[in-house]
């Protein structure tokens, strides 16, 4: 099964919407260590607690994307928790 992936230039479109003023978003800090984009900067945003990180998808049977997500982070064991909490 093919997993549906973001298309390649997404980052580099959402960038460019911020560049443009067109948009504004909240991401992780080290985004612009990976993509240098002229005229973006990051802000870091303060008096709020970490923000932890989760994998979503619909309850149920696991079937499709979410089974091969599951099947292929599976390796490692620590990305995936109990979803009871």
């Amino acid at each position: 099964m093919d997993l549906r992936r973001l298309p390649a230039g997404y980052v580099e479109d959402v960038l460019r919407l911020v560049a443009e003023g067109e948009l504004a978003h909240l991401t992780f800090a080290s985004l612009l260590d990976a993509y240098d984009r002229p005229g973006v900067v990051v802000a870091p945003l303060t008096g709020l607690p970490p923000m932890a990180v989760r994998a979503v998808w619909a309850a149920g049977p696991q079937e499709g994307p979410a089974a091969a997500f599951a099947d292929h982070t599976a390796v490692y064991a620590a990305w995936l928790g109990d979803p009871a909490g």
